[in-house]
């Protein structure tokens, strides 16, 4: 028998079994059909910063959104292209990256056993959330901006807690 403040060793071994399993229909679901439906109004603003000949072109190609989405979707589209495939799959990965961040905030923010628990259930809800398979499936800036919110959020709660010199580099950043 083990107490509250002892891990599991069950859920401990079943952890990585759980987290390949979340991460693979996850995966599968922002991944099925990104490249079917033909890039609509705003993602020719994204298709059209991908494809400017240098990094701050891309980064000024529109002075409505912040230009480190445009930065990183132009750099992408080096090596990849400019398909609709090949511009959709970086928010695929940042939505991806939504998963274990919202795990990693929600297992912070309890520090007991049951912030294990909890974790896990916050990374099966933003692997099953269908707004973020939408967003994931966009060529446009909605999954990097969740996860700068939860890298900000998982920065500030660490603050609070213990201040550290990565913690300010991370929220700073």
């Amino acid at each position: 028998m083990h107490s509250d403040s002892t891990p599991n060793r069950t859920t401990s071994r079943q952890s990585p079994i759980i987290w390949t399993a979340i991460l693979l229909i996850a995966a599968a679901a922002r991944l099925y059909h990104l490249q079917t439906p033909s890039l609509w109004f705003d993602e020719g603003w994204s298709a059209h910063a991908a494809s400017q000949p240098s990094l701050q072109a891309a980064a000024a190609a529109d002075a409505t959104n912040p230009p480190l989405y445009y930065t990183v979707l132009h750099a992408a589209a080096r090596g990849f292209g400019t398909s609709e495939l090949a511009l959709r799959w970086v928010s695929a990965l940042f939505g991806l990256l939504i998963i274990p961040l919202s795990y990693r905030l929600t297992r912070r923010l309890f520090d007991t056993q049951l912030g294990q628990r909890a974790g896990v259930y916050a990374g099966l809800l933003a692997a099953t959330t269908p707004l973020l398979w939408w967003a994931s499936q966009e060529a446009r800036m909605y999954t990097l901006l969740a996860v700068l919110v939860l890298v900000a959020a998982t920065a500030w709660h660490t603050l609070i807690k213990r201040p550290s010199r990565g913690a300010w580099l991370a929220l700073w950043l």
